[in-house]
């Protein structure tokens, strides 16, 4: 393979990238109890329901308007318990733009599945394209620590582990999406095997 697959132009400069980055919004912390505090793994989940939604109803490059629609369907929109529900949504939004905007695939690769249960993990996205098959791994949070990374790096590679057993012959790799640092962004082939997709 020359390059990895729906390799975008990089930004003639990094705050391109950094502008779309939900980092920039600070969510806030609304208490001690679990529920009232949005935190990443929550918008995280949240991000990928949307996107998934998305692209299961064959949105490849959704408008402002139909991710604005989308995203006030979404929990973390509505929740009650969180008082800045716009802040809420705003950071939603800003997630799934990043994906449309810098990861979305050209339109010869087919939808697989979202949420693609498989031996030990789950594929968040998985792909057909004309070279066979790719999976989108989405990270809403940067890695915070050694030992986040060392699990995020234990996690890529049971999803290839997994990849490579599911589809033997056909499977590409990972595209390691990261929403909020998309130039950090990588397509994962092999364990200690990548190259930047941006």
């Amino acid at each position: 393979m020359s390059g990895p697959p729906s390799r975008r132009r990089r930004p003639a400069d990094k705050a391109a990238a950094d502008r779309l980055s939900p980092s920039r919004f600070t969510l806030p912390n609304l208490g001690e109890a679990p529920g009232n505090r949005i935190d990443g793994k929550r918008l995280g989940s949240m991000a990928h329901a949307l996107i998934g939604d998305c692209l299961q109803e064959g949105l490849r490059a959704p408008s402002p308007v139909e991710l604005i629609t989308r995203a006030g369907r979404h929990a973390l929109a509505h929740d009650a318990r969180t008082a800045y529900r716009q802040a809420a949504k705003q950071a939603l939004l800003t997630t799934a733009s990043v994906y449309f905007r810098w990861f979305a695939p050209p339109p010869g690769w087919i939808l697989l599945g979202v949420e693609v249960p498989a031996s030990g993990c789950r594929f968040d996205v998985l792909w057909q394209t004309p070279e066979g098959v790719l999976a989108d791994e989405l990270k809403s949070e940067t890695v915070p620590s050694l030992d986040a990374l060392g699990e995020h790096e234990a996690q890529v590679a049971r999803l290839l582990e997994a990849g490579q057993a599911m589809f033997p012959d056909a499977f590409q790799g990972i595209r390691v999406i990261i929403l909020c640092a998309p130039m950090r962004s990588r397509l994962v082939t092999a364990p200690g095997r990548s190259e930047p997709l941006l």
